[in-house]
């Protein structure tokens, strides 16, 4: 059925919404992708359940003004990118509008709602990129993002333009070499092939980078050492020389838990990056291959430099930084406070953390491995701050406790996923805490 409506709004998923109303029932609400609020469509409606449906662009009959032309030539089929459509100023318009709605009911009288700050670049901005493996029935090999709704089909990508400008020449090369090696694929419902995934990270600072391919694991290694050498090498003629090149096992048996070996096959095995605050001093960070580090480095300075100004940190201060990955905003926070307070549960980070505190020979900062919702201070101090910087899922259960149990003056809440930030924020509120400022 064909239907012409009009988008309304973006869900957070990044489609447009719309209503159409038929000539005899109900109304439908209509999320298609890639549209834009504002554009006068004609859809094609999918099947209609519990009255919504989504709707397939056959006809752009009236473009919004937000609407701009994608720069990436696979954004029909990667599942990447969701906004390449909307013009920044209009994706920036509509995340401030979504936080007002979720937000402003819970703010306290005087709190206040910060216009948004946006990133400082737009495209080529992401330190972070893992690539997966896959092959078609005719032996195609193709190594890139998966396709949106594609059930394990990959993109063979050309271009990306959220990725290092080096990506799109190391994904060319690495697919040579899956063809040269005679290297499959992993196949996760047979539980066959070899290629899984392939990351890579680039130090906006230094210039560091670091590659690591991960492979399925058998009986045996599934990669010789001619092919070992053949992908250090190909490492080398894509990215230069302060590059870390690494093989990562993956073993998985039936019923238990999955296993991973890591080698080195070339560098110090991490990289360094550096974080340039415009009010604190700047500071290196080892980052190891799999670690948590905000994937927008420029946008990560002005992100952490406003928490920090929110927090209100003094040589007085108390600061208690839980889900602290790698120590990152505990090591800024400890070179203003009187002691800093780290809990981490992966024990990688953790190790990565106390580097980085030696890294920058920071004192007064410790790192406690292990739940937040096991944690327990042992002295509440007089001034106290507490930073939260959980995963996209939000605290989780038991960590309520033992945030609650601190007794801070105040609690600077980073999220990615504001949904579940405004969840949490509802126990935060009824235990007598104000909100009073939102940055998004």
């Amino acid at each position: 059925m064909e239907a012409q409506i009009e988008i309304t709004g973006l869900n957070p998923r990044g489609c447009g919404v719309g209503c159409h109303l038929p000539l005899a029932g109900k109304a439908i609400d209509v999320e298609v992708e890639g549209s834009v609020p504002g554009d006068r469509l004609r859809v094609v409606l999918g099947r209609v359940r519990r009255g919504k449906a989504s709707g397939r662009v056959v006809e752009i009959l009236s473009p919004a003004a937000d609407r701009v032309v994608p720069p990436c030539g696979h954004v029909a089929l990667c599942g990447g990118c969701s906004l390449q459509q909307v013009e920044y100023k209009g994706q920036l318009r509509w995340k401030e509008e979504r936080i007002r709605k979720l937000f402003s009911p819970l703010l306290s009288d005087g709190g206040e709602i910060y216009p948004i700050v946006a990133s400082p670049a737009i495209w080529a901005y992401r330190n972070k990129m893992e690539f997966s493996f896959s092959r078609d029935l005719k032996g195609e090999h193709f190594v890139g993002l998966a396709i949106r709704g594609g059930r394990g089909k990959v993109v063979n990508l050309q271009e990306c333009h959220l990725a290092p400008p080096s990506a799109a020449a190391l994904l060319a090369a690495v697919r040579e070499f899956a063809i040269s090696s005679s290297l499959d694929p992993y196949h996760f419902r047979s539980n066959s092939g070899v290629l899984r995934t392939l990351l890579y990270r680039v130090s906006k600072r230094t210039g560091d980078q670091l590659v690591m391919l991960t492979v399925a694991r058998g009986e045996d290694s599934p990669l010789n050492l001619a092919a070992r050498e053949a992908f250090v090498a190909l490492c080398k003629r894509v990215c230069g020389e302060r590059l870390t090149v690494l093989l990562r096992e993956h073993e998985i048996a039936e019923g238990a838990r999955s296993l991973f070996t890591t080698e080195r096959l070339l560098g110090v095995g991490s990289m360094i990056e550096e974080l340039h605050l415009p009010s604190y001093p700047a500071l290196r960070f080892r980052i190891s291959p799999t670690a948590f580090f905000q994937p927008n480095t420029a946008a990560a300075e002005l992100l952490y430099e406003a928490a920090l100004r929110l927090a209100r940190i003094t040589s007085n201060t108390t600061v208690y930084d839980l889900f602290c990955g790698t120590g990152t905003l505990g090591c800024l926070a400890a070179t203003r406070a009187k002691e800093v307070i780290c809990v981490e549960i992966n024990e990688e980070a953790v190790q990565d953390a106390y580097i980085n505190i030696a890294l920058n020979g920071l004192r007064g900062i410790s790192v406690h491995q292990g739940d937040v919702a096991t944690f327990r201070p042992e002295t509440a101090p007089k001034e106290s701050v507490i930073l939260l910087d959980p995963p996209r899922a939000g605290l989780g259960p038991g960590s309520l406790a033992p945030i609650l149990s601190i007794g801070a003056d105040r609690i600077v809440y980073l999220s990615c996923n504001p949904t579940s930030q405004v969840s949490d924020l509802h126990p935060l509120l009824q235990s007598g805490y104000r909100l009073t400022a939102i940055q998004p």
